[in-house]
């Protein structure tokens, strides 16, 4: 009997190993849920902007700051701009987003003093880009790009006498 056993138990091993074996191989064969994707979901977004005076007029050398709209400074690039003659800039913020409604608060500071035009407040402008702006997207990571432009006034800065 114990002989009986022991061949009934190695037979049946042997048998389910060649079974697992085959379920194995045939089901990951059969890979319906798709491949592994790394990466970080993203959107283009592009702001064309012009920084002019209270009366209409260009100002040149004024410093654009955008910072990143979700606090994370350590861990992104931003980049400085300087207006233009015509007091134009173009910023392409670089953020991970998951296509959702973002704004960015675009920071303009005068840093030439009285030169260009006169000393000027410093402004703070918000841009908002909802989800509906973004087009072309594949619907995976990229979620489409979006354009806005937008013009910032700046007020002349009051001087203090004392």
């Amino acid at each position: 009997m114990n002989r009986t056993n022991h061949f009934f138990l190695t037979f049946t091993n042997k048998i389910l190993a060649g079974l697992l074996s085959l379920l194995g191989f045939s089901l990951a064969a059969c890979d319906k849920i798709g491949a592994d994707e790394y990466g970080c979901p993203y959107a283009d977004y592009e702001i064309k902007g012009k920084v002019v005076d209270e009366n209409g007029k260009a100002i040149n050398g004024i410093q654009v700051i955008i910072p990143d709209p979700f606090g994370n400074e350590e861990y992104t690039h931003r980049d400085t701009l300087i207006t233009n003659s015509a007091g134009e800039f173009v910023a392409r913020p670089v953020v991970t987003t998951f296509g959702t409604d973002i704004t960015f608060k675009i920071t303009t500071k005068d840093i030439d003093g009285t030169d260009n035009g006169g000393a000027f407040e410093e402004t703070i402008t918000e841009v908002a880009f909802k989800k509906e702006d973004l087009t072309g997207g594949n619907g995976e990571w990229n979620y489409g790009n979006a354009q806005k432009n937008v013009t910032i006034k700046m007020k002349q800065a009051v001087e203090n006498k004392e």
